[in-house]
């Protein structure tokens, strides 16, 4: 086999995924992970090739998804374990909204954690989606931090993860598995930020009861949504999977 085709076939996918994409919108990040290995770390070649920028404690395996799929497990004695996706170019979307895609899949004791923050120094947090006892929760940053109980997910089962946050606007709304759990809600912050969204974060909390911890990702899709107006980016016909 040429050496260079999974890396070819994920160009052509990224390709194909940028027609698919509508007028004036681009793709951020497109990773299906199906050209990594089994068993091993993610590459780490960034979104170019449809890779992280750092694996964290992350392994490329497979059940029960039917294609290979990202899984990051608890298993270190201290701190979260995160996995860290960068945008084509190092882009950071500073306008617009940005649109996250994935199928998911979370144990019965996950303690997911979904980051959106700016590109290298991760200066500012626009959205961190987390859990406790198996409820997933919005964090955001005003003097203090506070927490939105958003509803229970369901253990051990795929389902899609939709992800809608606009910079400027400072709106985001989160479905998952076609539930609203947040409607264009607020994003604050302590000090005005002046920059934009380009970095994703996946991972889980450390918890040395639950050591166990995993979560699956697969499908990873963002693209930049144009529009000045945020529920116009929404739903988008040919981006949703």
């Amino acid at each position: 086999m040429n050496p260079c085709m999974p890396r070819c076939a994920a160009f052509l996918s990224l390709l194909c995924f940028a027609v698919a994409s509508t007028a004036g919108d681009h793709v951020l990040l497109n990773a299906t992970f199906n050209a990594e290995t089994v068993g091993s770390p993610p590459g780490t070649g960034g979104a170019a090739v449809g890779e992280p920028i750092g694996a964290g404690t992350a392994i490329i395996g497979l059940a029960p998804f039917p294609t290979p799929n990202l899984q990051i497990r608890d298993t270190a004695t201290c701190c979260a374990q995160a996995t860290a996706f960068e945008f084509l170019g190092s882009e950071e979307v500073t306008s617009g909204t940005v649109q996250i895609r994935a199928d998911v899949e979370f144990s019965g004791t996950s303690q997911p954690v979904i980051g959106l923050r700016e590109q290298g120094s991760y200066a500012d947090t626009f959205l961190d989606l987390y859990s406790g006892n198996d409820q997933p929760y919005l964090a955001a940053y005003t003097g203090s931090t506070f927490h939105t109980v958003l509803g229970q997910f369901t253990p051990n089962a795929i389902v899609p993860l939709e992800i809608d946050a606009s910079a400027d606007q400072r709106l985001v709304s989160i479905r998952l598995n076609g539930v609203s759990l947040l409607d264009q809600a607020a994003i604050t912050f302590t000090q005005p930020t002046t920059r934009g969204i380009g970095t994703l974060l996946i991972g889980v909390e450390n918890s040395a009861s639950l050591s166990g911890d995993v979560m699956r990702i697969d499908n990873l899709h963002a693209i930049a949504c144009t529009s000045s107006v945020f529920a116009d980016c929404l739903f988008v016909d040919s981006f949703d999977h």
